[in-house]
């Protein structure tokens, strides 16, 4: 009340008694310190409030007021997209909260106005094309258009229909599909395989027709070999479309490379056969994945390009080459696809002059 009418030392005097272990009042403290310009005790207050609350939510996960105060916590220390992922991992499991769903699309809403218009566009082409593709999807209106839509708060806001369908899918419960969907492919795209694995099966448990779900698994398989078989994490571009970037602040380019250690499971002692076998197997599921997505939409360059890399690796250079062919038609010869053919070419070369 005090802070509200410009009260702020006079409010500080009144919450510093109560802060001790009481977040909202930390919070309160660090609002009102900013105001005086008092930027150390500012982020104090923060840091203690953050730590406070990060300690219930692990003892309370779905204590949605919890969640959302931490959430906007995080973005106040300048972390707006560790905020965003909080609000989503809040929607993984339970049955769509209208708050947290309301909450995720306003700070999903505030990142995508911070990106660069050309990035923000192919954002919103990733996450329209996700609920597109979600089952019994009846989406006409095209991404670029605006909607309104009307937040639990009786507040109607004006909206791209990209992200007007995408909170309508979430309150509709297929944030089991699209949340894990999302978190697991940033986790891929920074390498953290192991825990972009475990999250991606349970997307396509959720939806196991999903095209991009089933081309971003393909993709992560493939590179979890790789770094696997090598020891080595030099992983070729992250999984692209709305597949990786629709949520990720520092994932909205097709061409980003994972820069963190990849994180593989550890498999243990195993005979080289057991692992040649393994390695066989693993292939296989990415080569049907990445194939089952190249049906449901033989016209996505995205993932024909994640095809032909499996379609590489497994010895099947006539897809690859095709694959690789259909990207340059369409228009999306990435750094990868270069790369790629470059490669194909040099080693048909080279066999024509062994043979």
């Amino acid at each position: 009340f005090l802070a509200d009418r410009g009260y702020h030392q006079r409010a500080i005097d009144v919450l510093m008694p109560f802060q001790q272990s009481h977040a909202e009042a930390q919070l309160q403290l660090a609002a009102a310190f900013a105001e005086l310009g008092d930027h150390a005790n500012t982020k104090r207050f923060l840091k203690t409030a953050i730590q406070n609350l990060e300690t219930t939510l692990q003892a309370t996960p779905h204590d949605v007021d919890v969640r959302v105060m931490l959430s906007r916590a995080t973005a106040a220390d300048g972390r707006l997209t560790e905020s965003i992922f909080l609000l989503a991992e809040g929607l993984v499991d339970t049955n769509p909260e209208p708050e947290l769903v309301d909450q995720l699309i306003r700070r999903y809403v505030v990142w995508l106005s911070l990106l660069p218009e050309r990035k923000r566009q192919r954002t919103l082409e990733d996450i329209d094309l996700a609920v597109r593709l979600l089952p019994a999807s009846n989406i006409t209106a095209q991404h670029e258009q605006t909607g309104s839509l009307t937040l639990s708060t009786g507040t109607v806001v004006e909206l791209p229909m990209a992200v007007v369908n995408f909170h309508q899918a979430l309150m509709n419960g297929q944030g089991r599909c699209l949340i894990p969907l999302l978190l697991g492919t940033e986790k891929a795209g920074r390498g953290r395989y192991s825990s972009a694995l475990s999250l991606l099966e349970r997307a396509i448990a959720a939806a196991p027709g999903h095209p991009m779900i089933a081309n971003n698994l393909a993709w992560t398989l493939l590179q979890t070999e790789q770094a696997e078989a090598t020891e080595v994490n030099t992983p070729a571009n992250p999984p692209v479309t709305a597949q990786h970037s629709s949520v990720v602040e520092n994932q909205p380019s097709r061409n980003l490379r994972p820069s963190d250690t990849a994180s593989p499971d550890d498999v243990g002692a195993s005979t080289p056969a057991a692992e040649a076998k393994r390695s066989a197997e693993v292939l296989e599921r990415a080569w049907q994945l990445a194939c089952s997505a190249v049906e449901s939409c033989p016209e996505n360059a995205a993932f024909r390009e994640t095809r032909a890399q499996v379609a590489f690796r497994t010895d099947r250079p006539a897809v690859a080459a095709a694959d690789l062919q259909k990207c340059v038609e369409l228009g999306e010869a990435t750094s990868t696809v270069q790369q790629l053919l470059m490669v194909m070419k040099h080693e048909a070369a080279e066999n024509r002059n062994t043979d």
